[in-house]
């Protein structure tokens, strides 16, 4: 049995970046004007206004869509041909994405739960009904409610499973099918909204998952390839993202976020040089603990509004000190959620979950 590629370490960088940017730069409105009374308005936060600061604050949550598009890159890389070789079964495939995905979740989940149940908290979203929060606990998770940022997780959960079929069976599903049919559902996303089509909010979350995720899962093995492969992978993403700029400046940004996404990644590859700030120390840990973080950027917003709003005090957001103060809190959070869940669930459950040696054709058949 061949052994598992290593991950590219300048994904990780990216994806603590993105995971830092969604939490602190676009999330910090949960403490601006709306949120709480005589709280200051977003327009008073540094660099509101600028290209960086309307980035951040205003289409910040289109990070997530960065993650969609590094998941299938690192899909790729790590499992596409154990996968298509059948070494890797779909109980295997499982339990491992289990066990990265759902400790933190679930201990995210229960602690923001617990959170807005306590009498004098002020939390980002309201607790729900009992049925909501089991629903949240397994995975389904409930739109614009809890600990909402992990809709993206429930959606990764999803393009997990396609993948593992697309590339199991590729005649029955290939994954620029699945692209395609992801911008078509972002597209009826709108429309629904709109009375033109009954849609369910989840059809273009999905749709937005499906794009970046098999948009990736499609272009890096023919970048990877070289030579034909690879020039006819440019010259569909070249296009893809000529395209996808009439249709941002109309409000679709989705398809940008995710031909943009590539063709940077594609440069990172082909220009090492480039990946040095990617690949140092604090932001390849940063990348380390990007799930954690992501998922409990709301227990850290909820503990600052509850305490704002009981010393009925505003919070600075207008203090370049009290964002990088917020920043620190949201990286302390990720990193001790990181050693103290992440890392012993993952390394208890892939303990108990080690596979037998199996012969070739055992394996053949998984």
């Amino acid at each position: 049995m061949s052994a598992a590629p290593s991950r590219v370490a300048y994904l990780d960088g990216l994806r603590g970046l993105a995971a830092l940017g969604v939490a602190l730069g676009y999330h910090v409105h949960y403490l601006s004007a709306g949120h709480g009374p005589g709280w200051l308005p977003m327009a008073s936060v540094p660099l509101h206004g600028t290209w960086i600061g309307t980035a951040l604050y205003e289409k910040g949550w289109a990070l997530v869509d960065v993650f969609f598009v590094l998941s299938g890159v690192v899909f790729s890389i790590t499992y596409r041909e154990r996968i298509a070789r059948r070494e890797i079964c779909a109980a295997r495939f499982a339990a491992l994405r289990f066990s990265r995905l759902y400790p933190v979740h679930a201990a995210a989940w229960l602690l923001v739960l617990a959170l807005a149940c306590l009498p004098g908290t002020a939390p980002v979203y309201p607790a729900g009904s009992p049925l909501d929060a089991l629903a949240g606990l397994l995975l389904l998770v409930p739109v614009e409610t809890l600990n909402y940022p992990a809709w993206s997780i429930t959606v990764e959960a999803v393009m997990y499973g396609l993948f593992f079929v697309a590339v199991r069976w590729p005649r029955r599903l290939p994954t620029a099918l699945l692209a395609a049919l992801g911008l078509g559902l972002i597209v009826l996303g709108p429309l629904g909204a709109l009375g033109a089509a009954g849609t369910h909010p989840y059809v273009p979350l999905i749709g937005r998952g499906l794009l970046g995720f098999f948009a990736a899962a499609a272009f890096w093995p023919a970048w990877q390839a070289g030579g034909e492969a690879r020039r006819r992978a440019l010259a569909v993403l070249a296009a893809a993202a000529v395209a996808s700029l009439p249709l941002a400046r109309a409000g679709l940004i989705y398809p940008a976020v995710a031909a943009w996404t590539l063709a940077l990644l594609a440069l990172l590859d082909a220009v090492p040089r480039l990946r040095a700030p990617l690949e140092s120390r604090p932001l390849l840990h940063l990348g380390r603990i990007s799930l954690s973080l992501y998922l409990m950027q709301l227990v850290v917003y909820t503990l600052a509004r509850t305490a704002f709003a009981g010393a009925g005090a505003t919070p600075p957001i207008d203090e370049p000190w009290f964002l990088l103060a917020l920043g620190l809190a949201l990286v302390l959070a990720g990193d001790l959620t990181h050693r103290l869940v992440e890392e012993p669930a993952r390394a208890w459950l892939r303990g108990r979950d080690r596979p037998p040696a199996v012969t070739p054709a055992a394996t053949s058949s998984a």
